[in-house]
């Protein structure tokens, strides 16, 4: 599996599997290249979609288990 290092002047070094950076500049918008670079200016906007896309997930597990259960219960005839 690749690593891919993001750098900052402002933080330290942050590492990451490829597969996790392509989603992460998949969700942003960006496309990904071997220097992926994302400017100060840009980071607000980048973490609203990073946010965004986090809660919606925790929407559709939470949703995904609340089927589950409900088939759960329908199975076991308590329902």
């Amino acid at each position: 599996m690749a690593l891919v290092v993001f750098r900052s002047k402002a933080a330290g070094e942050i590492f990451m599997f490829a597969e996790t950076a392509r989603r992460i500049f998949e969700i942003i918008g960006r496309q990904e290249s071997a220097r992926g670079v994302i400017t100060a200016e840009q980071v607000p906007e980048a973490l609203q979609k990073l946010v965004a896309a986090v809660e919606e997930e925790k929407a559709q597990l939470k949703a995904a288990r609340e089927d589950t259960d409900l088939q759960d219960k329908q199975g076991d005839g308590s329902a």
